[in-house]
């Protein structure tokens, strides 16, 4: 695998833990409004990752341990890191 793919791949990560870190606060964000579980918006979504996202940030904002994620800034910094270490 060439460095392009590898650069690649991991660009399609980061979006991916994006796109899931965004829909984890949104059920968090859901739990502090006093919504529940069955308020998942995502249950009939054919990315079933994306229903776990949502009910796991609910869940963790109910037992107190939501933590905001990564920026993105953060991990394209990680990513470059990892990168840089990955032979051409």
């Amino acid at each position: 695998m060439s460095g392009y793919d590898l650069a690649v791949a991991e660009a399609r990560q980061l979006a991916f833990d994006e796109t899931l870190d965004r829909i984890r606060a949104e059920g968090a964000q859901a739990y502090a409004d006093g919504r529940g579980r069955e308020d998942n918006p995502y249950l009939d979504h054919p990315e079933v990752h994306y229903a776990r996202a949502w009910t796991g940030g609910w869940a963790e904002a109910c037992l107190g341990i939501w933590t905001p994620p990564k920026s993105l800034e953060e991990r394209v910094d990680q990513a470059s890191e990892y990168l840089a270490r990955v032979p051409r």
